[in-house]
């Protein structure tokens, strides 16, 4: 007959374990999706999902994308029940589902994602792709005796581990799940936020909308004037005569860095004898680079020299809204604010070697045209900026 079989390894050692269980709260666990269905809608649909999986231990929300649903009840630990509508104008494709539960402790949100969890299929009329199948429960495993089992307790930095033979059951605190949980969760949130800033749009909402489309109002920019700052410099070689594509690179950090401090010099100290010769060393060495980078490249010889010069900082509201009831009107989603920065453009192209040209010719022609670029760009890069014909970039930010 079978025997379990218990080695004792010490009062203090037990007590140990025992007290990080209790000090382990009850929601102590990071949630799990395992499936959505139905798995797909089509465009302008209202759908009831069923979802499955574990640790269901509040109330939650759940999102498809950046669509939220209506109406969220958690019939158990392992099943959450949604209504949720497509907005008519939603994008074809795979959409993340992302389920949030407020579990009620100190550390309370936890989330969870499926990345293509639920596919939104063309309006009625489109056409329907194949049924993707989705993916299924996962079994549950069974309950096994303790039969030749090995229980060892162990405490590793204040975390109680139960070891039973081959398997391990691990009581860890929950801020550790919950961080990973956040962080996939900032992610998906900063893809949805991508994809509606690129839909916004400046102005007013129209007077009528049609139900279930969505709109992203964004603001004009609130910019904090400030000093330009070369922080990049790209050269593309290409062919200008024939498309063969592009070959870009970065030039070395060094010389940006050299380029954006004799800016700095200029607007203290103006022009002279220091900042000229200044000026023609980087150009000689920047041509040298481009040269060297030409007697590799596939794409061609020609060149064009766009360098990334950033001002003040700001930011940016955005808006979402959807069209909704009868008569219809535009209610407000959600709103968020991102980072705004000031750039300009000063882009410059230089031919490639002319056929028959000696390279010593083609260096000395492309040394002054580069040298004489830099002096423009450290000038440019050396003025106070104002808002006036500026460019905005616009980066994500989620706080």
């Amino acid at each position: 007959m079978k025997r379990s079989r218990l080695y004792h390894v010490g009062v203090p050692l037990i007590v140990s374990l025992l007290v990080a269980l209790a000090a382990a709260p009850a929601w102590a666990q990071e949630i799990a999706l395992r499936s959505v269905s139905p798995d797909r809608a089509r465009a302008g649909e209202e759908v009831e999902l069923t979802i499955r999986g574990a640790g269901f231990c509040g109330p939650a929300s759940v999102q498809i994308g950046a669509f939220e649903a209506a109406d969220v009840r958690v019939e158990s630990e392992s099943t959450i029940r949604a209504t949720i509508y497509i907005p008519g104008d939603a994008l074809p494709g795979p959409y993340p589902v992302l389920v949030i539960v407020d579990c009620g402790g100190p550390q309370e949100t936890f989330s969870a994602a499926l990345e293509e969890g639920f596919t939104v299929l063309e309006p009625a009329g489109g056409p329907t792709p194949e049924p993707r199948p989705g993916p299924g429960p996962e079994p549950t495993p069974s309950p096994e005796p303790f039969d030749n089992w090995l229980l060892i307790i162990v405490v590793v930095a204040g975390v109680g581990v139960i070891v039973l033979g081959g398997g391990t059951l691990t009581v860890t605190l929950a801020v550790r799940a919950r961080r990973a949980s956040l962080k996939k969760y900032a992610q998906l949130e900063q893809q949805m936020r991508e994809q509606l800033q690129q839909e916004a749009e400046e102005g007013e909402l129209p007077e009528k909308c049609q139900p279930g489309r969505h709109k992203v109002i964004r603001d004009k920019p609130k910019l904090k004037p400030g000093l330009w700052k070369v922080a990049g410099l790209k050269v593309t070689l290409y062919d200008a005569a024939r498309d063969q594509g592009e070959d870009e690179r970065d030039a070395p950090e060094e010389l940006v860095k050299r380029i954006d401090k004799a800016a700095r010099n200029k607007l203290l100290w103006g022009d002279g004898e220091k900042l000229a010769a200044e000026v023609a060393e980087i150009g000689r060495a920047l041509a040298a680079q481009v040269i060297a980078w030409q007697a590799i490249s596939e794409a061609g010889r020609d060149v064009r020299l766009e360098p990334e010069i950033e001002g003040g900082e700001g930011s940016v509201k955005f808006t979402l809204y959807r069209c909704i009831g009868e008569p219809e009107w535009w209610q407000e989603v959600k709103s968020w604010q991102a980072k705004a920065q000031a750039v300009k453009h000063f882009p410059q192209e230089f031919r490639g070697p002319a056929a028959g040209e000696a390279p010593q010719a083609y260096r000395a022609v492309l040394e002054k045209g580069v040298t004489i670029y830099v002096a423009n760009l450290i000038r440019e890069a050396s003025r106070l900026w104002d808002t006036e014909g500026v460019g905005v970039s616009v980066e994500v930010s989620i706080e």
